[in-house]
Protein backbone atom coordinates (compact mmCIF):
# COMPACT_ATOMS: atom_id res chain seq x y z
CA UNK A 1 0.00 0.00 0.00
CA UNK A 2 1.54 3.62 -1.17
CA UNK A 3 2.33 5.30 1.85
CA UNK A 4 0.28 8.74 1.33
CA UNK A 5 -2.52 6.12 0.97
CA UNK A 6 -1.65 4.48 4.72
CA UNK A 7 -1.30 7.98 5.84
CA UNK A 8 -4.89 8.94 4.72
CA UNK A 9 -6.46 5.73 6.01
CA UNK A 10 -4.98 5.75 9.61
CA UNK A 11 -6.06 9.68 9.62
CA UNK A 12 -9.54 8.84 9.23
CA UNK A 13 -9.19 6.75 12.99
CA UNK A 14 -12.18 6.78 15.05
CA UNK A 15 -12.93 5.33 18.74
CA UNK A 16 -15.80 3.64 18.34
CA UNK A 17 -17.89 0.60 19.61
CA UNK A 18 -18.68 -2.20 17.04
CA UNK A 19 -20.00 -5.96 17.02
CA UNK A 20 -17.30 -7.75 16.82
CA UNK A 21 -15.80 -11.54 16.72
CA UNK A 22 -12.88 -13.28 14.79
CA UNK A 23 -10.69 -16.47 14.67
CA UNK A 24 -7.05 -17.12 14.07
CA UNK A 25 -6.32 -18.38 10.53
CA UNK A 26 -2.97 -20.76 9.52
CA UNK A 27 -3.26 -18.51 6.43
CA UNK A 28 -4.20 -15.67 4.68
CA UNK A 29 -7.82 -16.86 2.91
CA UNK A 30 -9.48 -13.69 1.57
CA UNK A 31 -13.21 -12.95 2.90
CA UNK A 32 -14.95 -14.88 -0.21
CA UNK A 33 -12.44 -17.37 -0.20
CA UNK A 34 -14.18 -20.98 0.83
CA UNK A 35 -11.74 -21.43 3.43
CA UNK A 36 -12.50 -18.19 5.21
CA UNK A 37 -13.87 -19.16 8.58
CA UNK A 38 -17.29 -16.93 8.31
CA UNK A 39 -17.82 -17.18 4.72
CA UNK A 40 -21.25 -18.90 5.20
CA UNK A 41 -22.75 -15.54 6.99
CA UNK A 42 -26.78 -16.11 7.18
CA UNK A 43 -28.16 -13.28 4.65
CA UNK A 44 -29.17 -11.43 7.48
CA UNK A 45 -25.60 -10.79 8.55
CA UNK A 46 -25.30 -8.75 5.35
CA UNK A 47 -28.25 -7.66 5.03
CA UNK A 48 -27.86 -4.01 5.81
CA UNK A 49 -24.73 -4.23 4.11
CA UNK A 50 -26.21 -4.97 1.27
CA UNK A 51 -28.47 -2.74 1.34
CA UNK A 52 -26.42 -0.09 1.90
CA UNK A 53 -24.21 -1.12 -0.92
CA UNK A 54 -27.46 -0.76 -3.41
CA UNK A 55 -28.10 2.56 -2.36
CA UNK A 56 -24.71 3.53 -2.91
CA UNK A 57 -24.69 2.14 -6.64
CA UNK A 58 -28.47 4.01 -7.16
CA UNK A 59 -27.04 7.50 -5.97
CA UNK A 60 -25.56 8.76 -9.29
CA UNK A 61 -29.14 7.53 -11.19
CA UNK A 62 -31.11 9.27 -8.23
CA UNK A 63 -29.33 12.51 -9.03
CA UNK A 64 -30.14 12.23 -12.61
CA UNK A 65 -33.62 11.80 -11.66
CA UNK A 66 -33.48 14.81 -9.44
CA UNK A 67 -32.38 17.01 -12.33
CA UNK A 68 -35.91 16.12 -14.06
CA UNK A 69 -38.55 15.57 -11.52
CA UNK A 70 -37.62 16.32 -8.13
CA UNK A 71 -40.93 14.66 -6.91
CA UNK A 72 -40.46 11.35 -8.07
CA UNK A 73 -36.57 11.73 -6.86
CA UNK A 74 -38.00 12.79 -3.30
CA UNK A 75 -40.28 9.76 -3.86
CA UNK A 76 -37.21 7.16 -4.27
CA UNK A 77 -35.44 8.63 -1.32
CA UNK A 78 -38.45 7.82 0.74
CA UNK A 79 -38.73 4.79 -0.48
CA UNK A 80 -35.18 3.68 0.26
CA UNK A 81 -35.27 5.42 3.75
CA UNK A 82 -38.14 2.73 4.43
CA UNK A 83 -36.11 -0.20 3.03
CA UNK A 84 -33.31 1.00 5.48
CA UNK A 85 -34.97 1.54 8.43
CA UNK A 86 -36.31 -2.30 7.68
CA UNK A 87 -33.19 -3.49 7.23
CA UNK A 88 -32.31 -2.10 10.30
CA UNK A 89 -35.22 -3.32 12.46
CA UNK A 90 -34.71 -7.22 10.88
CA UNK A 91 -30.80 -6.96 11.88
CA UNK A 92 -31.51 -5.30 15.05
CA UNK A 93 -33.80 -8.14 16.29
CA UNK A 94 -31.72 -10.98 14.95
CA UNK A 95 -30.37 -13.51 17.29
CA UNK A 96 -26.97 -14.08 15.08
CA UNK A 97 -26.05 -10.09 15.39
CA UNK A 98 -27.39 -9.71 18.81
CA UNK A 99 -24.86 -12.16 19.90
CA UNK A 100 -21.92 -10.70 18.91
CA UNK A 101 -19.37 -9.49 21.41
CA UNK A 102 -19.45 -5.88 21.69
CA UNK A 103 -16.36 -4.30 22.14
CA UNK A 104 -14.58 -0.29 21.93
CA UNK A 105 -11.88 -0.11 19.60
CA UNK A 106 -9.83 2.10 17.41
CA UNK A 107 -11.15 1.74 14.14
CA UNK A 108 -9.58 3.46 10.71
CA UNK A 109 -9.80 1.95 6.95
CA UNK A 110 -6.14 0.33 7.36
CA UNK A 111 -6.98 -1.48 10.49
CA UNK A 112 -8.02 -1.31 14.17
CA UNK A 113 -6.77 -1.69 17.92
CA UNK A 114 -8.30 -2.90 20.84
CA UNK A 115 -7.78 -4.29 24.50
CA UNK A 116 -8.40 -7.97 25.12
CA UNK A 117 -7.58 -9.95 28.13
CA UNK A 118 -5.27 -12.33 26.24
CA UNK A 119 -2.84 -11.74 24.20
CA UNK A 120 -3.51 -12.04 20.30
CA UNK A 121 -0.48 -14.23 17.96
CA UNK A 122 1.65 -11.72 16.20
CA UNK A 123 2.01 -12.24 12.31
CA UNK A 124 -0.87 -14.60 12.50
CA UNK A 125 -3.90 -14.01 10.40
CA UNK A 126 -7.61 -12.92 11.78
CA UNK A 127 -10.93 -14.24 9.83
CA UNK A 128 -13.16 -10.76 11.29
CA UNK A 129 -16.99 -10.68 11.79
CA UNK A 130 -17.18 -6.54 12.55
CA UNK A 131 -20.83 -5.22 12.83
CA UNK A 132 -20.82 -1.60 12.41
CA UNK A 133 -23.53 0.64 15.02
CA UNK A 134 -25.72 1.73 14.38
CA UNK A 135 -26.67 0.93 11.02
CA UNK A 136 -25.82 -3.28 11.57
CA UNK A 137 -23.67 -3.22 8.34
CA UNK A 138 -21.68 -6.45 8.47
CA UNK A 139 -18.19 -6.93 7.27
CA UNK A 140 -16.12 -9.90 6.53
CA UNK A 141 -12.27 -8.98 6.36
CA UNK A 142 -9.09 -10.39 6.98
CA UNK A 143 -6.45 -8.97 9.62
CA UNK A 144 -3.05 -9.32 10.34
CA UNK A 145 -1.91 -9.20 13.86
CA UNK A 146 1.01 -6.65 13.34
CA UNK A 147 1.76 -6.25 17.14
CA UNK A 148 0.60 -6.90 21.00
CA UNK A 149 1.74 -4.45 24.11
CA UNK A 150 0.87 -5.85 27.47
CA UNK A 151 -1.15 -2.62 29.27
CA UNK A 152 -2.45 -2.91 32.69
CA UNK A 153 -5.51 -4.39 32.16
CA UNK A 154 -4.26 -7.19 30.13
CA UNK A 155 -3.29 -6.91 26.33
CA UNK A 156 -3.51 -3.61 23.31
CA UNK A 157 -3.98 -6.00 19.84
CA UNK A 158 -3.14 -3.98 16.63
CA UNK A 159 -4.57 -5.52 13.50
CA UNK A 160 -4.11 -4.38 9.95
CA UNK A 161 -6.49 -5.22 7.26
CA UNK A 162 -5.18 -7.35 4.48
CA UNK A 163 -7.97 -7.73 2.62
CA UNK A 164 -11.73 -6.68 2.69
CA UNK A 165 -14.06 -6.63 -0.26
CA UNK A 166 -14.53 -3.50 -2.45
CA UNK A 167 -18.37 -2.50 -0.97
CA UNK A 168 -17.34 -3.06 2.50
CA UNK A 169 -14.03 -0.99 2.37
CA UNK A 170 -16.49 1.70 1.27
CA UNK A 171 -19.02 1.36 3.97
CA UNK A 172 -16.39 1.00 6.83
CA UNK A 173 -15.01 4.59 4.82
CA UNK A 174 -18.57 6.27 4.94
CA UNK A 175 -19.06 4.92 8.71
CA UNK A 176 -16.06 6.33 9.94
CA UNK A 177 -16.88 9.80 7.62
CA UNK A 178 -20.18 10.08 9.18
CA UNK A 179 -18.68 9.08 12.78
CA UNK A 180 -16.58 12.04 12.41
CA UNK A 181 -19.08 14.29 11.27
CA UNK A 182 -21.90 13.85 14.05
CA UNK A 183 -18.54 14.11 16.62
CA UNK A 184 -18.18 17.70 15.05
CA UNK A 185 -21.81 18.38 15.19
CA UNK A 186 -22.15 17.51 18.74
CA UNK A 187 -18.64 19.63 19.66
CA UNK A 188 -19.65 22.63 17.94
CA UNK A 189 -23.31 22.44 20.01
CA UNK A 190 -21.84 21.96 23.09
CA UNK A 191 -19.60 24.70 22.61
CA UNK A 192 -22.54 27.08 21.80
CA UNK A 193 -24.43 26.20 24.46
CA UNK A 194 -21.16 26.60 26.66
CA UNK A 195 -20.93 30.00 25.49
CA UNK A 196 -24.74 30.93 26.06
CA UNK A 197 -24.33 29.63 29.34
Amino acid sequence: MPEELADRRDFYRIDDTVAISYQVMDACHQPDSKYFPFNNEAEIFHLSSNLQTLESEAHHLLRVINDKNRAIAQYLKNIDRRLQLMGNAIASCSSELLNLPKQKVSLSEGGLSLNQADPLPVDQYLAIKLVLQPSHAGLLITGKIVKCDKIKTGYHNRITFEHILEPDRQLLAKHIIQYQAKQRRQQLEQSKQESSS
